[in-house]
């Protein structure tokens, strides 16, 4: 039975709040104001007996959760689906729900959870959920919603949202500050809830005394929780038994014993026949359960599979190599050389690496038709190839990708010899460039311009060399 008088104090805000039944209806006013004051003074402020206060928990040891269950469970098969769907989830919490609402044929039920350490040592008549205060405050100050409408609310503990078209039907806690998952969870209201939706602000839109107000509400209005009502065990007491001769008596507390087994017996096969009756009717709810968790863990699989392949990116290497092509040349192709590994006998070893590419020729060596090659290292038609000076890589785990190459080998055309050599030289000066490795051009009749293949090494990330710069 609800009390005549109810006081809801909001110790994060520090307001206290009073309500007043009477024959007219329900009457709120604040009864204290007081920044920083504990729940006790707050409530001493108020005048309000222990058993007539009522406060609120709110923040990340709020454990929330709205649920759609088919309507034409009733209450007790509700209580029981509740229970069952999150007896993994929150072993360790006191879970209590409340039915608000039904949408499209399915009950809307909120859940909510908080630690048991939570709700001892508290002196107040009823522990209420913050976010169903703010429910209950926002509608006595609004008066029925006409539309959609979602609630902010935002306290030291962190943001709250709730939403409904008429009764509650979403609520959240966000831990902390995150203004990016609060627009987040606002674009998932208005997706529910409809374009339409409605956003107010405690503090702003809504007075700041609402919470306050929605604890002072709750013998007077849904939803409501209370997390400190304890369920204790009636024992049947044995009444009737005569005080007469003890002989009376023993035969009466032995024929009680002796039937105990069979009623216990009894009610454990109707309360078996009850629970299969009730798990028949969840059957289509526990396959779809396994659908999506079985999908849910296929989508977290490929996620995993597609965040092992993420590597170093080597575009930057790519764009040096862009500007340092003359305007007179073009690539076509781009070659890299990757730190060779040998394993001997199961133990990595560093291996030095080579190009394979034919012809050599110092820097801006060129061939002409016909002619040998010019001063600096020209090639010559039916010259032979120098290879370049091996390098010794790090050892590398066989499953770990390098990262960056040992070698790059450009190859292009160009139209004149002294853009060849313009090119080398750009290559030469780059930071990450350890050295030109080989040069090669050699005129070519049909494309009537000189096919040339440039060879430099790559320092790797443990080599400090000093950076050049890059000629114009």
């Amino acid at each position: 039975m609800a009390p005549r008088r109810a006081v809801g104090v909001d110790a994060e805000l520090g307001i206290a709040a009073a309500a007043h039944a009477a024959r007219g209806g329900v009457s709120v006013e604040v009864a204290a104001r007081s920044p920083g004051a504990s729940a006790v003074d707050l409530a001493k402020a108020a005048r309000a007996p222990e058993k007539a206060v009522v406060l609120a928990l709110g923040g990340p040891q709020v454990f929330l959760r709205t649920m759609r269950l088919p309507g034409d469970l009733d209450r007790k098969a509700i209580a029981e689906a509740v229970k069952w769907q999150l007896a993994d989830v929150v072993p360790d919490r006191v879970v209590r729900h409340s039915v608000t609402g039904k949408i499209n044929d399915h009950w809307c039920v909120v859940v909510g959870g908080v630690p048991k350490d939570a709700t001892r040592g508290l002196r107040a008549g009823a522990l209420d959920l913050r976010v169903a205060a703010l429910w209950r405050g926002a509608v006595h100050f609004l008066g029925e919603p006409g539309g959609p409408v979602v609630v902010v609310e935002q306290t030291p503990s962190g943001y709250r949202v709730v939403g409904g078209r008429g009764f509650l039907e979403f609520a959240r806690e966000i831990a902390g500050d995150s203004d990016a998952e609060l627009q987040r969870t606002l674009l998932y209201c208005r997706s529910e809830l409809g374009e339409d939706l409605k956003t107010l602000y405690v503090g702003q839109e809504l007075p700041e005394e609402t919470v306050a107000v929605g604890l002072a509400l709750h013998y007077y209005a849904e939803p409501r929780f209370n997390f400190l009502v304890k369920e204790r065990a009636a024992l049947a007491g044995i009444s009737g038994i005569a005080a007469g001769k003890r002989f009376l008596k023993i035969a009466a507390a032995g024929t009680v014993l002796a039937l105990l087994p069979h009623v216990a017996a009894y009610g454990y096969r109707v309360q078996a026949a009850e629970y299969a009756r009730r798990a028949d009717a969840l059957a289509p709810q526990v396959k779809k359960y396994a659908s999506l968790k079985a999908e849910r863990e296929k989508y977290e699989d490929w996620a995993a599979i597609v965040e092992s392949f993420a590597t170093s990116p080597a575009w930057p290497i790519m764009e040096d190599i862009r500007h340092a092509v003359p305007e007179r040349c073009w690539l076509t192709s781009v070659k890299t050389e990757r730190p060779s590994q040998p394993v001997t006998q199961g133990r990595p070893s560093t291996a030095a690496t080579a190009d394979k590419s034919s012809g050599t020729g110092q820097g801006g060596g060129t061939e002409k038709p016909g002619g040998t090659g010019q001063a600096g290292g020209g090639e010559a038609p039916g010259g032979t190839a120098q290879g370049t000076q091996a390098k010794k890589a790090p050892a590398q785990a066989a499953q770990q990708l390098p990262d960056r190459p040992s070698g790059i080998t450009v190859e292009g055309y160009s139209m004149d010899a002294a853009s060849v050599g313009l090119l080398r030289d750009n290559l030469e000066a780059l930071p990450w460039c350890g050295g030109v490795a080989a040069v090669s051009a050699k005129w070519d009749d049909q494309m009537g311009a000189y096919s040339f293949k440039v060879a430099v090494t790559v320092r790797q990330p443990d080599e400090n060399a000093q950076q050049k710069g890059v000629k114009k």
